[in-house]
């Protein structure tokens, strides 16, 4: 399995840095940029009437670097480093949210602690990315994930609460994304609420036009 590289800082969101409360509107914006990004990825992917959706090259890159973006928006900073944290330690935690779901994230806590990798914070991030990259690869992600994401409180232990996994509406368009890619089923994407991906958009015409006539 090759290792994944795509940082965070090429998302596509930028991250800052130690500042963690950003203005509604601008997370909002962000939010519909995640959604949409990750929804051209998954388009792309079952569209093209290939039993196998990994079939398209580069396919997974794009998608694990679209799921990058979302499990790292929102992270909360480590306050002593001034630093991004990595998602691991969101995720690892599964194996006492839901055990029965823990299998996957199990290897890879393993392949940790067994010594393969070395307990620092940029070696925690490459397992987590190849955690990502197995999960997607094997359609088992939304599986996983849904458990973590049933318990607000839980997650806000890890992200601010401007993060996209705090919001209800982009995080259930977010799983259809992940169900129609598991299921190579292009008709799950119908599902999701067209205005949580073009209310960018909006927001950036309707301020333009607003720039424009002096309102």
């Amino acid at each position: 399995m090759s290792q994944p590289r795509m940082g965070p800082e090429r998302a596509g969101v930028e991250l800052g840095d130690c500042e963690e409360r950003r203005p509604p509107e601008e997370s909002r914006r962000e939010h519909w940029q995640l959604l949409g990004n990750l929804k051209t990825t998954v388009e792309g992917l079952v569209s093209a009437n290939s039993p196998n959706v990994w079939s398209k090259y580069g396919g997974l890159e794009r998608l694990c670097r679209d799921m990058q973006s979302i499990l790292y928006h929102g992270l909360i900073h480590d306050k002593v480093c001034c630093r991004q944290t990595d998602y691991w330690q969101f995720v690892k935690d599964i194996r006492w949210l839901s055990p029965h779901s823990a299998l996957h994230v199990e290897k890879f806590i393993n392949l940790h602690e067994n010594g393969q990798s070395s307990a620092d914070g940029v070696n925690e991030r490459v397992i987590a990315e190849l955690w990502l990259q197995h999960s997607l690869q094997c359609h088992c992600l939304s599986a996983q994930l849904r458990p973590l994401l049933g318990d607000r409180q839980y997650i806000r232990k890890f992200y601010t609460d401007t993060a996209f996994l705090l919001s209800d509406a982009h995080v259930t368009a977010m799983l259809q994304c992940l169900e129609a890619v598991e299921q190579n089923n292009p008709r799950l994407l119908a599902q999701i609420d067209a205005s949580m991906v073009k209310g960018a958009g909006i927001t950036f015409v309707c301020a333009g036009l607003l720039g424009r006539t002096g309102m």
